[in-house]
């Protein structure tokens, strides 16, 4: 399927409200052009509530890392050892565009944890994550 991947991070299938704005359209192939602009981003959540809490909002989580991982933002995730938090691998164009989405994960809106987020750009890589190395100016 043809999707375009915007500046906030959402997707356009070609429906709904904002639907081909061109203002919005970060590319035609989402994937490969953030790969090719790419810094990458080490999001740490640490809990600030109860694991209780936590679970009760994890469905929501859930779908909202599925969401960036379809378009291609997010790379790698999962909890932290011993769990009092989690990170996240993700890939973007600047910093805004990683705190924007980082702001409606269900767990930050309900101020259910923390942000850190560290960015870097990426100058080894193993060849799975290739596509996401920074190369240098000739």
């Amino acid at each position: 399927m043809d999707r375009r991947l915007f500046v906030d991070g959402g997707l356009d299938s070609g429906a709904g409200p904002g639907a081909g704005d061109p203002r919005r359209c970060l590319c035609a192939t989402g994937r490969l052009l953030i790969a090719m602009m790419s810094i990458m981003f080490i999001l740490e959540l640490t809990y600030t509530a109860p694991l209780d809490r936590i679970e009760a909002a994890h469905p929501e989580h859930v779908a909202w890392l599925d969401s960036h991982y379809e378009s291609g933002v997010f790379i790698a995730s999962g909890p932290k050892d011993p769990r009092d938090g989690a990170v996240i691998v993700a890939v973007g164009v600047d910093r805004t565009q990683i705190e924007d989405i980082a702001k409606g994960d269900p767990y930050s809106v309900a101020g259910l944890a923390e942000y850190t987020i560290t960015n870097f750009r990426a100058m080894r890589t193993s060849p799975a994550l290739e596509e996401y190395r920074h190369q240098r100016p000739a």
